[in-house]
C-alpha cells in the first residue's frame, strides 16, 4: 500500500539524516581536539622548537643529498659584471659647495618652486664665516670636475657626493 511505502521511505530518511548528524558532530570533536592542540603549541614555546626541529629534519631527509637536493646550476662570474653605477638610478640633485669647501648633494625633489610673496625655505645651514659659493644642478651620472689649490684636476660623480639635509 502507498502508506507502507511512505513509511519506509521516512524511516531511510530518518536515518540518513540521523547518519549525517553523526558524521558532523564526529567532525565537529575532531576539530575541537585539532584547535586544542593548536592553542597548547601556541602557548609552549619548547613544543614550538620541537616541531620545526622535526619538520626540518624531513625536509632534510627529502632534499638533502638526494638528486632533488643537488645543485643544478653553476654560480660563475659572468662577462656582463655589474658596476656601482648601474645600480643607481638617474635622478635631478642639487649640489651645494660652501666657500670653505663643504660640499653635499640633496635631491631636486626637497625643493619646490614658490610663488609671489613666498618666504620659501632654508636650503643650506653654515657657519659663521662660511656662505654658499656654488649652487648647481646635476644628475646623478654626471662628472665634477674639482680643481685644487696647487692647479690638479680631480673628478667624481654626482651619487659619490654625500647627501646632505638642509640643516646641513
Amino acid at each position: 500500500s502507498d502508506t507502507q511505502a511512505q513509511e519506509i521511505l521516512q524511516m531511510r530518511l530518518q536515518r540518513l539524516t540521523g547518519l549525517e548528524q553523526d558524521k558532523i558532530v564526529a567532525e565537529y570533536k575532531e576539530v575541537m581536539a585539532e584547535i586544542e592542540d593548536f592553542l597548547d603549541i601556541l602557548a609552549k614555546p619548547e613544543r614550538v622548537s620541537v616541531i620545526i626541529g622535526d619538520e626540518l629534519g624531513h625536509v632534510k631527509q627529502e632534499f638533502g643529498q638526494t638528486k632533488l637536493g643537488a645543485r643544478r646550476s653553476l654560480v660563475e662570474h659572468s662577462s656582463f659584471d655589474l658596476s656601482t653605477e648601474d645600480l643607481i638610478t638617474p635622478t635631478d640633485m642639487v649640489v651645494t659647495l660652501s666657500h670653505s669647501g663643504y660640499i653635499k648633494s640633496q635631491p631636486l625633489g626637497e625643493y619646490r618652486a614658490q610663488k609671489r610673496g613666498g618666504r620659501g625655505k632654508q636650503a643650506t645651514a653654515t657657519k659663521e664665516d662660511d656662505w654658499v659659493d656654488q649652487l648647481f644642478i646635476a644628475n646623478t651620472h654626471d662628472y665634477i670636475l674639482c680643481f685644487s689649490n696647487r692647479g690638479r684636476l680631480y673628478w667624481l660623480k654626482v651619487w659619490e657626493v654625500p647627501q646632505g639635509s638642509r640643516g646641513s
